[in-house]
């Protein structure tokens, strides 16, 4: 049996304040931590030290750095314990690496180091400094505008629409799946109605200037009617016009998005739409009340009775009969004068008033089965010009947004001089004073010269006062600049 004394067996026991781990021999009288001198004697060891081997030799003993040891105290103190990496630091020791002899191991005792305790103010503060720099970094994140928040963020690039005589890049788009569209006579403004909402755009720059919440049951219709903007929701009239929203915004009583809408209730009223005029319609060649672009009503003295409004303009309306007899008022009604129309054909008879302006009417006249589309001066009340009808009359009429030009079934009325001419284009609307045909897309002015609009399938909805051309993608609102000032595209 040996002689010689065991050398007691070190243990390496983790401190529970600071985690730092200290290697204490069990007979050490002082087991105080290294780094927070927290009493460590009724600890139980975490891990033991490997058993020396039989060899002798001389004892090496690597002592810690204090400096390394301080360190990683802070470090595991805000450790993530998730992170695996950083879990193992905390429960490592260093190696110690010992051969002993006998004698060397009886004698020998080594004095652990102390070092100055890291007090708990010290780590208290710290996680104080921690908390107040979350703190300010979430409020940071939360108050910053979203262009600062997202500064990361691409910018939204335009999707290029190919057309062809038009800039692909887009100059501006709107996001809106448009289900009707209307253009102002000035083509500054542009009326868009969705299932939601109906909203004032500005052509040039693609600003929302108001917008009007819809009741979303019926699909609304959307007209100007000169300055006002008119929606039809159901039996709910919303208007809008460009003084009112001035009005508002001076008073102060109207919040921006709604500025310069005004709303009325039609009941059992329908409406008419005619030139720059809104009438609210109780009973035909009966009752009629014009609608103000603030909603509000006035009655209008019927000429005669069964008259219908045909045409109006500034403070005159068109009044027509079916007994050939067109009648002009004032805005009220009042100030009647009548003009007996002559007919073009013996025997016929007016089946249809299309439209009229300051100067002139136009009507259908039929004779059987046969159809005359006629002009008449509202002077002396005869035909300025007039042509053999052979599509349909009960086609709808489209003017170009002065009035100057109207397309009805397959003919073109020149309102400044009352000519008809003929033409092979279907008019499927206007934009600007430009006919849009869709079979191909095509924009005709109206002499009758036509450009082709090859390329993305598109809908042409307005042209602003510089000439650029609006459209619908179904999604997204977008206008388009002219490739070149010869492409035939800016000017009618």
């Amino acid at each position: 049996m040996s002689d010689h004394t065991t050398p007691t067996v070190p243990a390496i026991v983790q401190c529970t304040f600071c985690l730092c781990p200290n290697i204490i021999n069990a007979d050490d009288p002082e087991a105080l931590c290294k780094n927070c001198g927290l009493d460590l004697s009724r600890l139980g060891a975490s891990s033991t030290a490997p058993t020396p081997p039989e060899t002798g030799g001389t004892v090496f003993s690597q002592g810690p750095d204090d400096t390394a040891n301080g360190a990683q105290a802070i470090a595991t103190l805000f450790a993530d314990e998730t992170s695996p990496d950083k879990a193992a630091s905390v429960v490592d020791a260093p190696p110690i690496e010992t051969t002993a002899t006998a004698t060397a191991e009886a004698t020998a005792k080594p004095t652990p180091t102390r070092r100055s305790p890291i007090h708990p103010w010290v780590i208290t503060g710290a996680f104080a400094i921690l908390i107040v720099g979350a703190i300010i970094t979430t409020w940071v994140l939360l108050s910053a505008p979203p262009s600062v928040a997202s500064a990361d963020a691409a910018p939204k690039q335009a999707t290029p629409i190919t057309l062809e005589g038009w800039n692909a890049t887009p100059a501006w788009t709107l996001d809106a799946a448009a289900e009707e569209t209307a253009e102002s006579a000035d083509g500054a403004t542009l009326l868009v109605t969705t299932p939601d909402d109906a909203s004032i755009v500005d052509t040039t720059t693609g600003d929302l200037l108001a917008t009007q919440e819809l009741g979303g049951d019926t699909s609304a219709r959307a007209y100007w009617a000169g300055d006002t903007a008119l929606v039809v929701d159901g039996d709910t009239l919303h208007l809008w016009s460009a003084e009112n929203s001035t009005d508002a915004d001076e008073s102060g009583d109207t919040e921006s998005d709604q500025a310069g809408w005004a709303t009325t209730k039609l009941g059992d009223a329908t409406v008419s739409l005619r030139g720059d005029a809104v009438f609210a319609v109780a009973e035909v060649g009966a009752k009629y009340e014009l609608v103000h672009a603030d909603a509000t009503r006035d009655a209008v003295a019927v000429p005669t009775e069964g008259a219908v409004p045909v045409a109006a303009s500034g403070d005159t309306i068109t009044w027509g009969t079916n007994k050939g007899v067109a009648y002009v008022t004032a805005r009220d009604g009042s100030d009647s004068r009548d003009t007996v129309l002559a007919a073009p054909i013996d025997a016929a008879s007016v089946s249809r008033w299309i439209s009229g302006d300051t100067k002139h009417v136009y009507v259908v006249w039929s004779d059987g089965d046969t159809h005359t589309v006629a002009v008449h001066s509202l002077e002396s009340g005869d035909a300025v010009s007039s042509l053999p009808l052979t599509a349909d009359r009960e086609a709808a009429a489209t003017s170009t947004r002065d009035g100057a030009h109207v397309a009805y079934a397959g003919v073109l009325i020149d309102a400044t001089t009352g000519a008809i001419t003929e033409t092979s284009h279907d008019i499927d609307g206007t934009v600007g004073e430009q006919f849009v045909t869709t079979g191909p897309l095509t924009l005709m002015n109206p002499a009758g010269e036509a450009t082709p609009l090859a390329g993305d399938r598109v809908t042409l909805v307005a042209m602003s006062p510089d000439g650029d051309l609006v459209v619908s993608t179904g999604d997204t609102i977008a206008s388009l600049t002219p490739a070149s000032t010869d492409a035939g595209a800016r000017t009618p």
